[in-house]
């Protein structure tokens, strides 16, 4: 047993330095994309080919290594909610509350309950300990069956939403609601939409988001009926600006020049010039899997890569998990 044992760290550590060996060759890869052009704006068809790339893999006496790609900036950041000192951005606040409005009401979820998530997730991350008005702190958390505290700092997980108050009380508001039969397709919970990343250069990048419904989180005016609409398809937006100014919002009442109504005052007010939005990522969610011999090892990084594509960092790395 002892040799069998040896024998299978040995084998478990020669995987996991594959695995590493391709967390290096995505991030070059990365780098090379910025360095080609990707200076100003990402291009997803440019990316995806990237992409397409990694996910082939390779293979190697005894093994092989593929990966797959995240775009994690596609989706609201949750620790964009508290600032790097640990107070509440309300403007962020806000636009999370409607984002949780639109999808409570795809998956049949009470209204009354996105307070409390809202409130919930403000309290775990903020600096202080006085509860939210629907919110939990420490007393909330320590009379529990296996009692703790809330953390007092920004999400290292997406995962740890499944310690905050609320996020468990309905089955389907994470994980979504799968299809009855084959013909149907499944309604995606809130994971689908949200992500866990640095507040540090991260904004959310209109090119790379692949669920519609994350715009619902610009503004409650934006109805969730169109925001297919805003999604990119053939040619990606070059500037925050442009997407903006796109005609799309025109189904919102008024005009940019001409509010006729509150609504689009209000959505002019959210919008504001873009400051929470981006045309590029500097993160870039990666998942590993090495097999080599009997051994197989599931790695998740996270990784940053700078505009121009001259720094490249491992962020960080978890083994069997989703990461950070």
């Amino acid at each position: 047993m002892d040799i069998r044992r040896t024998s299978n760290i040995m084998l478990f550590d020669q995987a996991f330095l594959y695995a590493q060996g391709m967390e290096n060759v995505v991030g070059r890869l990365l780098q090379e994309a910025r360095e080609s052009g990707q200076q100003r704006f990402d291009d997803r068809a440019q990316f995806d080919e990237v992409l397409a790339q990694m996910s082939l893999g390779f293979s190697f006496e005894g093994g092989n290594v593929t990966v797959s790609a995240d775009y994690v900036e596609g989706r609201f950041n949750v620790n964009s909610l508290v600032d790097e000192k640990g107070d509440v951005v309300e403007k962020h606040k806000e636009s999370y509350k409607a984002l949780l409005n639109a999808v409570a009401i795809t998956l049949e979820i009470p209204q009354d309950h996105v307070n409390v998530l809202v409130d919930s997730l403000v309290d775990w991350m903020d600096k202080n300990s006085e509860r939210g008005p629907e919110g939990a702190e420490d007393e909330t958390y320590e009379s529990k069956e296996i009692p703790y505290k809330a953390a007092n700092r920004h999400l290292l997980s997406i995962s740890e939403l499944r310690l905050i108050e609320g996020y468990t009380e309905f089955e389907q508001l994470l994980e979504g609601i799968p299809p009855e039969s084959e013909d149907e397709e499944p309604i995606k919970g809130l994971l689908a939409y949200v992500s866990a990343v640095p507040i540090k250069d991260s904004k959310l990048n209109v090119n790379l988001v692949t669920e519609p419904l994350v715009f619902s989180s610009l503004s409650y005016t934006v109805d969730a009926k169109w925001v297919d609409q805003l999604m990119v398809i053939d040619e990606p937006y070059e500037t925050v600006s442009a997407f903006v100014a796109s005609n799309v919002f025109d189904q919102i009442s008024g005009s940019n020049e001409n509010p006729v109504s509150g609504d689009r005052k209000k959505f002019n007010e959210d919008i504001g010039n873009g400051q929470s939005l981006s045309v590029q990522s500097n993160y870039f969610q990666i998942r590993i899997v090495s097999n080599f011999d009997r051994v197989s090892v599931n790695l998740n990084s996270l990784l940053y890569v700078d505009k121009a594509g001259t720094k490249f960092e491992v962020l960080s790395r978890a083994i069997g998990t989703d990461g950070i």
